[in-house]
């Protein structure tokens, strides 16, 4: 059996409560713990006898934590395998913790007693490090399986998962005030946010704009005379989730063919993916048409579609309760759709390719390869688009009819 390498971390990893003095709960010393029946101890040289070992174990607990004044207040068990990291919640009496089992557990704590609350699975090796996010009602842990997962408390589910290719991860810090995790592994250390903090926004017609802030969708008039920052629709909380992480909007669109009504379609990543449509001809308390997807786009009037979790295209009507029209897109893989500036039809990308596909003929208009495109914009004539990629970018000219 190959042996792992490992660096070294101190084998009982703690912090002390942000608010409470108590310290955490050292493991009790080994000689107080029962031998199985038809072991006996064994006895290495140097090492102190057996009734010395409390009180030698007393002195080094003594000498580790400053004072003789530590109580054990919880003792939790639990896991099945050795702890590597726990970690206080800042403002609430719980506990996290992370485990050679592969698990992360979460505990509560009152006065008198600690329990566990459940177990997170979904790690496949050693979880190195554990911790709460200080503004999130997350969990964020790092383990030897070469992950990062994110995990939500209140639904007791990972919510997102970074990975490395070939570098296992170790150790976690999360910044107290801006969305920044640094998280340290066998090459050295990556710094990355866990959310996007650029507001999803959409112009019109060169005149408007559209974006969302502080639970608002917003409008803005451009130009001289225009006016600044009005709120015009409330945003709701899907299924209460609130300021959750992923359920703040990552796309909005604008309905470029409806000058007259203007309808807006969000969409984020809050349950998997989904979409909101807001009319804002319609109250500012409207309850908006919602569903499920991956991407959404207009396509018409009073028409958009949807690219939903089996990679499959629906087109449906903006009114409430229409189940819309299925129509298989022209990649099996097809992750994103983007708008394009003529009715009927709409942009289709997967991987590193991107389509023109027109919906009623089913039919691939035009088509470029090698670009992975993140970002589509549109010239006000329609004959103009550029494609925006991490690392590229494609600009060209549609022909009328075309795009």
């Amino acid at each position: 059996m190959p042996i792992r390498e490992k660096p070294f971390l101190c084998p009982h990893a703690y912090s002390l409560h942000p608010s409470r003095s108590p310290l955490p709960p050292l493991p009790p010393p080994l000689a107080s713990s029962p031998l199985p029946a038809g072991l006996r101890r064994k006895t290495v040289r140097g090492a102190p006898a057996e009734a010395d070992s409390l009180s030698f174990s007393n002195r080094m607990n003594s000498d580790v934590l400053f004072g003789g004044d530590a109580v054990v207040k919880y003792v939790l068990e639990g896991h099945d395998r050795g702890v590597n990291w726990a970690s206080f919640h800042p403002t609430q009496n719980l506990i996290v913790s992370g485990a050679d089992d592969r698990q992360v557990k979460l505990w509560r704590m009152n006065e008198t007693k600690a329990w566990e609350m459940d177990t997170l699975r979904g790690h496949t090796n050693n979880v190195s490090c554990v911790m709460f996010h200080p503004r999130h009602d997350l969990v964020i842990s790092d383990s030897e399986d070469r992950s990062i997962r994110v995990w939500d408390v209140q639904r007791r589910m990972c919510i997102e998962t970074y990975r490395r290719a070939a570098d296992r991860f170790w150790i976690l810090a999360v910044h107290p005030e801006q969305s920044l995790v640094a998280a340290g592994h066998d090459s050295g250390m990556l710094v990355f946010k866990l959310e996007r903090e650029r507001p999803a926004f959409a112009p019109l017609a060169g005149t408007q704009l559209f974006y969302v802030k502080d639970r608002y969708l917003r409008r803005a008039i451009m130009g001289p005379g225009g006016s600044g920052d009005v709120p015009v629709v409330s945003l709701r909380p899907r299924g209460g989730a609130g300021s959750a992480l992923g359920t703040a909007p990552r796309q909005l669109v604008v309905n470029p063919h409806s000058p007259d009504e203007v309808q807006v379609l969000l969409t984020s990543n809050a349950d998997g993916g989904a979409f909101e449509l807001y009319n804002l001809a319609l109250s500012a308390d409207q309850e908006p048409v919602r569903g499920a997807c991956i991407a959404a786009v207009f396509t018409a009037r009073s028409k958009f579609a949807v690219l939903d979790k089996s990679r499959h295209l629906t087109v449906q009507s903006v009114a409430p309760g229409d189940p819309g029209k299925k129509y298989r897109p022209p990649y099996a893989n097809a992750d994103f759709i983007f708008p394009a500036s003529t009715p009927g039809r709409v942009l289709v990308r997967a991987e590193d390719r991107i389509c023109l596909f027109e919906l009623q003929s089913r039919r691939v208009v035009a088509e470029i390869t090698s670009i992975a495109a993140k970002y589509v914009v549109w010239s006000n004539d329609g004959n103009y688009v550029a494609l925006m990629g991490k690392h590229s970018e494609w600009r060209g000219a549609a022909r009328r009819g075309v795009g």
